[in-house]
């Protein structure tokens, strides 16, 4: 309870009750100037760029409240960072479910029989449709499938199961237009992961049909809260520790004590009888990133239940690295290996 208290208290100092505040707020902090020799170059020039492009969102926005000056830094590198055009065609949606609207972006691909179900990532708190787009646009001109990416309601203003049942019911939605014979890959990046594997864990509690496969990019698989990082190292690596803590509170609110080990919040707490039944995963991770060693965790314990399952390692580079397709050449290497496991 204590911890809970504790982790509350400081994600309220730093994110607010999702309104401006009226006095001065905290300021966002991303990386000192030092960057680690160990990541690779094109990481040291995002770290570079972001750290610009974050000096001039504070000089200007000093105003606004804690998250919303988070919210339009990972907007504004998203638009600012990731130019490239592609040729791929794209139109927007709106599925109504139970009363609530949930906005999609459909990617039109050149295959059929299957697509890919996309759900983003941003800390439960941050993120849309648009800071994924390049990201989305390069997994369908690669893949050459279509994709559909759910935005779900972010906390604050909409804590937990806000957002996984937004994931839910889109999906649901989603299969009820599609050709029954189409096969569904479920993607997603970050809390993105942790809602995707949860949407599974549900259908499978529930005895519904499965996708066929489940990528995932870095996924956030549990959101207990967690020491600081001893060697502070974490700090150069745009995501840290104490700020995952902080989503974790943001997200699970007054819900943290009796939800946080439950699977379809933590996916890391699944047990074999859950796991076994999962269809084939690839997961993504980035070496340089807080949520690596659970990630190895996680996979060890899909090894421990059968074969199906793949994991491919972005070494000397960090969390967002598949967000800014720009920036980061292994991102596209990590496209290519997710389009082999597709065609698998």
């Amino acid at each position: 309870m204590k911890k809970y208290l504790l982790g509350l208290y400081a994600a309220l100092c730093v994110f607010g009750n999702g309104s401006d505040s009226q006095s001065k707020p905290e300021m966002v902090s991303l990386t000192p100037n030092n960057i680690p020799m160990h990541l690779d170059g094109d990481t040291k020039k995002f770290m570079q760029s972001a750290q610009c492009i974050l000096k001039k969102i504070m000089k200007e926005n000093a105003d606004l409240s804690p998250l919303k000056q988070r919210r339009l830094l990972h907007n504004t590198l998203a638009q600012t960072l990731n130019t490239t055009k592609t040729d791929v065609k794209s139109e927007d949606l709106i599925f109504t479910v139970k009363g609530q609207q949930i906005p999609i972006r459909h990617y039109k691909g050149t295959k059929t029989g299957q697509v890919i179900y996309f759900v983003h990532g941003g800390g439960f708190a941050l993120g849309n449709i648009d800071t994924h787009d390049q990201m989305c646009r390069f997994l369908c001109l690669k893949s050459g499938l279509d994709i559909y990416s759910v935005e779900y309601r972010l906390a604050p203003e909409h804590v937990y199961p806000a957002a996984y049942n937004d994931v839910i019911h889109a999906y649901d939605a989603l299969l009820e237009r599609l050709d029954p014979q189409t096969k569904i890959i479920v993607a997603g990046d970050s809390c993105g992961g942790n809602l995707a594997l949860a949407l599974v864990y549900n259908r499978i509690l529930e005895n519904k049909p499965l996708p066929e496969k489940i990528v995932l990019w870095y996924p956030w698989l549990d959101l207990n809260v967690k020491p600081l990082s001893r060697d502070g190292l974490d700090y150069y690596y745009f995501l840290t520790r104490e700020g995952l803590n902080k989503y974790a509170m943001v997200y699970l609110q007054n819900q943290y004590g009796n939800k946080v080990n439950d699977p379809l919040v933590s996916p890391l707490y699944a047990e074999s009888p859950l796991l076994s039944k999962l269809p084939p995963v690839l997961m993504v991770s980035a070496e340089y990133d807080p949520l690596y060693e659970e990630g190895k965790i996680f996979f060890e314990k899909l090894k421990n239940v059968n074969n199906l399952h793949e994991q491919y390692i972005l070494k000397d580079t960090i969390h967002v690295s598949g967000q800014f397709m720009d920036s980061f050449q292994k991102a596209h290497t990590a496209m290519d290996e997710i389009n082999k496991f597709i065609e698998k």
